[in-house]
């Protein structure tokens, strides 16, 4: 007998994911994809697009970095999270790359800073270093990537991947060792308290490039975002910058807990500043253990 339209509906679905529920690689990518285009939408600088992209780069990054640096049994990390930050990872360094090559001069009048370093990463100003160091960690995840899951899998196979996949773990734990082993210095040298230092001063740097960038004579004010007329944070809601500034959790520690447990965002427009609900920040923060206990 012919199945029905919803019976063939249903037998695709199980096809494109094993796992009843699960989300998988290629409807991740997708949405990696849409949060990507609204950088673009929001931001008519190409150099600012550009830095937003690589500021969403070392976000993820660092998340992989603070990983490799903890042991085993404390590594907050599972095989959703993993997969989900490797495809936004890649998603933003893709655009970033796409802007360099369509406009090659895109960052000559961009502020210099030589003094700007990360890790044994080094350049001539934050955002070079912000970009070099998002780009080895996503080479370290990739090549692992291509030790667990192979070189000739075609998009159908990973459009079909979903978390719980055993080759998924697998990658996980490879990934980790190519970071702990050859991307980056020894865990004696470059501890977790010491990167979450280095993370948080290059991102201020990087901050105070921005806003030279925005001040370019001769830009006459076209670097700046429009401003919006009318938007306010929701009631109930915590800024970054508060949480940061003023509660003294460093952006790092942030972003593991919102990759632990996804919060509703909420984004200015003309900023860009993740603002987060109050309960969801207040639950994380009574369990916070200060920068000088971590271990």
């Amino acid at each position: 007998m012919a199945k029905s339209k919803k019976q063939q509906a249903r037998t695709e679905k199980t096809k494109s994911s094993p796992n009843s529920g699960e989300i998988t690689w290629g409807e991740i990518k997708r949405r990696a994809a849409k949060e990507a285009d609204k950088v673009a939408q929001a931001i008519r600088s190409k150099p600012q697009q550009f830095c937003q992209y690589v500021i969403a780069a070392l976000d993820i990054a660092s998340y992989y970095v603070i990983a490799s640096r903890v042991s085993p049994e404390n590594r907050n990390i599972d095989s959703g999270q993993f997969l989900s930050t490797y495809l936004r990872l890649a998603e933003n360094l893709k655009r970033a790359e796409k802007l360099l090559q369509t406009s090659p001069k895109l960052l000559d009048k961009w502020s210099q800073n030589p003094n700007a370093v990360l890790g044994h990463i080094a350049g001539w100003s934050a955002l070079v270093v912000a970009h070099k160091f998002s780009k080895k960690v996503e080479n370290a995840v990739t090549i692992a990537r291509v030790f667990t899951l192979g070189v000739g899998c075609g998009k159908d196979f990973f459009d079909a991947i979903v978390p719980s996949d055993r080759r998924v773990r697998a990658w996980l734990d490879a990934a980790v060792t190519e970071l702990q082993t050859r991307t980056l210095p020894p865990v004696p040298d470059w501890p977790i308290w010491k990167v979450r230092r280095d993370v948080e001063s290059l991102y201020y740097q990087l901050l105070a490039e921005r806003e030279k960038e925005d001040e370019q004579p001769g830009s006459g004010g076209k670097n700046r975002q429009p401003k919006t007329k009318g938007w306010k944070p929701p009631k109930g809601y915590i800024g970054s910058k508060e949480i940061v500034n003023n509660r003294s959790v460093p952006r790092t520690t942030l972003q593991c807990w919102q990759e632990r447990d996804p919060p509703k965002v909420k984004q200015d427009p003309q900023t860009q500043e993740n603002y987060y609900p109050q309960s969801w920040f207040e639950k994380h923060y009574k369990n916070y253990r200060p920068r000088g206990r971590d271990t």
